[in-house]
């Protein structure tokens, strides 16, 4: 992108970047001045212009900062007087916030230069009688350091020959240099804030995907060699990491995917966003701060101008044509003239498109700093998101078409295999099967549907391409909810701003699109949303795939109970963007109505606490309100009504900068522990569901659970019950689904070697596979994976197909948790075991009662209910 916009531009500010900067000045007479009696207009020097230049003219001074001032003088200056026996006095000083620079009194006289036609001459203390009219003089200032990302501010003072002395001129100059790294760069140094924010951002990604997968790694269907059976399963994995359904599951995952990426782009559009209050800023902090404006989708292109735009586009380093005036051109060609200015220096200086006439502060700032003109902040951010919104469109519509297509040719080729007399589930149709739903069956309908046997003839292609539909239309849902999480803030600012510009500067059509937008985006899309959020069950939220694919962004974050809090996102942005956006003209209210819409959405994240169990976020989202309150604070007392001036000014603005640079240094320390977490999962295959206590949660957790942290068998022992517990009943989640996936994430469900022959067509309640199923076992709602060895079962054959539930450490003194007087079995002569479950050497059966209704006969005296098992804990 930043290529592009230097090849558009180039040609444009090649000319420009090498001729003389004005710059914009204030007048700083004091009060006493006015009310002086002594006080006469006509003697008072009035500046008109200023040019600045920092270069090294040769004179033996090294780098130096030039200033030269046109001016005009009402009655005639006499230099010297010999009544009080003084001269007129020149006081300048150059200083960045407190510090000077550069320090100077000296005769007035000896920096004048009078205009066409009086002939050049030199002054002296003694000898200084200037006419009325115009008049010029300048000064020089050396620089000892390479100054970048400051701005200095010379103070320039001229006191008349009376006793007291009484001011003749007052005008305070900033500058602000920086590095000429060509169109659309960073600013030198300054591109550090983008590198940080992007490398960041890009880092929390990859981070937290690769653990969304790695959780979701167990997830999907293995039952079948189908030549496309990879394909499938790594479309359920990746569909189950997108939608994030194990975050409910997991306080582990839930931790680790906490801070993520969208907290990275929301700190960086804080950053840009406080560039964007028109508060009295120092120069410096816009092309700092430009650095930002990536996450409000700006950048120095043109995209949407209309005719002229390349005349119109904006870099910081353009300058005016210089055109020096005729009465004085011939001394500020002349290097021995104290206002002298080298045209042929390039410029280094930052420029504003108002100067020299006044410098603007918010929103048009930020506009210069980053290329673009004020009027076109929103046409180039709308544009943007509407094109990755387009993109995303065509994006997932090419991913569902080769999932349609690769599916097609699966099933034709199923189809063809069957067709040569090949039986499927002993020639029963699919709604003869009893099943109890799969997550594969949620993700892939019409592919369950095939892999029940001649059912998908008697299903119609709409009722294929529906389920398809609804599984890849939920993906993109999704996603672009996410689209819209992340840039609502900028969408709502710049359409708040388009409306406060006038005709003169903003087109009708633009107007009434900035209007269109903020009623869609802003405010109609974030509405619908809650509301479907507000009427879709809790348990469906947190429970269905779908939904979470859909809707997921929104709240899988958060825990159950708190999933309204993305309004009071929503309501956050839509107050802080029309305050912003619409409220330039006053830079006070701006500040003061920031600082109360940050305090209550502190109160409120404080009170609501919405993050689901295990995330530990309480302490960042403290850190981070707190911080932000501090810099609304500093904004306040940068407002105009305060007026600190431009040296304690420039304090409070790199204090503001510490502060953005401590949240971002916090990420970075997260982002590091997050990395050696990983690191130890990884290498001692520590999964994130292996315990679902919070205190097993982060780096310390994961070391614990590693056996790095004391003693390896007391964490055994304690997280023993979890392990073999069933999600369902998984502490931290009350979902059913979600508890479905703990399990199968654990690694509990092993496939077996075969099956012994039972009665035809059955194998207990469940249907014998034939053909290439015939190595796994009946589908019963859970998931199976690849063929491998399973271990050696010391479970009575009647238990085989029960779900077993210890008891959670939890439950210590309710010793009858995991026994259910309801709890049926199949037929113990109808059921088939698995030779790989057969009872092992030490399994010995307990005599139970006779129980009608499990179908179990058993002639031995009544037992106590419990069960004992032999052997090896370790197996």
């Amino acid at each position: 992108m930043r290529v592009l916009s230097a090849v558009a531009a180039l040609a444009v500010f090649l000319r420009a970047n090498a001729t003389p900067n004005t710059v914009p000045f204030e007048n700083c007479l004091s009060s006493q001045t006015y009310t002086d009696d002594r006080y006469n207009s006509s003697q008072l020097i009035n500046v008109t212009n200023v040019y600045s230049q920092i270069t090294d003219i040769g004179d033996g001074n090294g780098r130096q900062l030039r200033l030269s001032f046109i001016s005009e003088i009402g009655s005639e200056l006499d230099g010297w007087s010999s009544d009080t026996k003084l001269s007129t006095t020149l006081i300048y000083s150059t200083s960045i916030a407190t510090s000077d620079v550069f320090w100077n009194k000296t005769f007035f006289c000896y920096h004048i230069v009078p205009p066409v036609p009086y002939a050049p001459r030199s002054y002296n203390d003694t000898d200084c009688i200037v006419p009325a009219g115009p008049l010029a003089f300048g000064i020089q200032s050396p620089l000892p350091h390479d100054y970048q990302l400051v701005t200095l501010n010379t103070r320039v003072q001229v006191l008349d020959t009376s006793n007291p002395a009484k001011e003749l001129a007052c005008i305070d100059v900033a500058v602000t240099p920086i590095v000429d790294i060509g169109v659309g760069g960073s600013f030198d140094y300054a591109g550090i804030l983008f590198w940080v924010s992007v490398g960041l951002a890009i880092a929390y990604w990859l981070i937290v995907g690769l653990a969304r997968i790695a959780a979701a790694w167990r997830r999907g269907s293995w039952d079948s060699n189908q030549r496309w059976v990879y394909i499938r399963w790594a479309g359920t994995v990746l569909a189950s990491a997108i939608s994030g359904e194990r975050l409910a599951a997991s306080p582990a995952l839930l931790r680790f995917a906490t801070p993520s990426m969208r907290d990275i782009i929301f700190h960086t559009q804080w950053c840009a966003c406080l560039a964007m209050v028109a508060v009295e800023w120092p120069n410096f902090i816009y092309p700092i701060l430009s650095n930002a404006a990536w996450s409000h989708l700006l950048y120095n292109v043109t995209i949407i101008q209309g005719e002229n735009s390349a005349n119109e586009h904006w870099w910081p380093l353009r300058v005016p044509a210089y055109t020096p005036p005729d009465a004085f051109s011939a001394q500020m060609e002349n290097t021995t003239s104290p206002i002298y200015i080298d045209p042929n220096a390039p410029n280094s200086l930052f420029t504003f498109p108002s100067y020299p006439i006044e410098s603007d502060r918010g929103l048009p700032a930020l506009a210069a700093a980053v290329g673009l003109r004020e009027q076109d902040l929103f046409g180039m951010c709308v544009s943007t998101f509407l094109a990755i919104v387009a993109s995303t469109l065509v994006i997932s519509v090419f991913i569902w078409a080769v999932d349609w297509l690769i599916s097609s040719v699966a099933s034709g080729k199923n189809n063809s295999s069957r067709s040569r007399g090949v039986p499927a589930n002993g020639g029963g149709d699919v709604k003869d099967v009893v099943r109890s739903p799969s997550p594969d069956s949620q993700l892939y309908p019409g592919v369950a549907a095939r892999s029940a046997g001649h059912g998908h003839a008697r299903r119609g292609w709409w009722r294929y391409r529906l389920g398809q539909s609804s599984f890849h239309g939920s993906v993109l849902h999704g996603n672009l909810v996410r689209l819209l999480l992340l840039f609502h803030l900028p969408v709502t600012i710049f359409s708040c701003y388009q409306f406060t510009l006038g005709r003169s500067t903003a087109t009708t059509l633009s107007i009434i699109l900035a209007a269109l937008t903020f009623a869609v985006f802003s405010i109609g899309i974030p509405l619908f949303l809650i509301y479907r959020v507000t009427t879709t069950p809790t348990g469906k939220l947190y429970d269905a795939t779908r939904t979470l694919l859909a809707l997921g962004p929104l709240y899988n974050h958060y825990g159950h109970g708190s999933q309204l809090f993305a309004g009071l996102f929503f309501a956050n942005n839509i107050a802080l963007g029309s305050v912003i956006g619409a409220g330039q003209k006053s830079g006070t209210a701006q500040s003061i109505i920031i600082l109360v819409i940050e305090v209550a959405s502190a109160l409120a994240t404080s009170i609501w606490l919405p993050w689901g169990k295990g995330a530990h976020m309480s302490l960042i989202s403290f850190l981070f309100c707190v911080l932000r309150i501090i810099s609304s604070v500093l904004l306040v007392i940068l407002s105009p009504v305060v007026a600190i001036g431009d040296s304690a000014g420039a304090w409070i603005a790199y204090a503001i900068l510490i502060i953005a640079g401590i949240i971002y240094i916090t990420f970075i320390v997260v982002l590091f522990f997050k990395i050696l977490e990983g690191l130890v999962r990884l290498i001692f295959k520590v999964s994130f569901d292996r315990s679902h206590h919070s205190v097993d949660t982060g780096f310390i957790g994961a070391l614990g659970l590693a056996g790095c942290c004391g003693s390896r068998s007391k964490r055994k022992r304690r997280s023993r019950g979890h392990r073999y517990q069933l999600s369902g009943s998984i502490s931290g989640s009350s979902n059913s689904k979600a508890g479905l996936m703990g399990r199968s994430s654990s690694g509990l469900e092993y496939p077996t070697a075969g099956y012994a022959p039972g009665p035809p067509g059955m194998n207990g309640n469940h249907p014998i596979p034939n053909g290439p199923y015939g190595n796994y076992p009946p589908s019963n709602g859970l998931t199976s994976y690849p063929p491998g060895p399973a271990p050696q079962s010391y479970l009575r054959p009647e238990q085989i197909w029960q779900s077993y539930q210890e008891a959670d450490e939890d439950d210590a003194g309710h010793i009858m948790q995991s026994w259910n007087k309801h709890q049926t079995s199949p037929p113990q002569g109808a059921l088939q075991v698995p030779p790989a479950s057969q009872p092992g050497p030490a399994y010995q059966p307990v005599p139970t009662n006779q129980s009608s209704s499990s179908g179990f006969v058993n002639n031995t005296p009544s037992s106590s209910g419990f069960s004992r098992v032999k052997g090896d804990p370790a197996r």
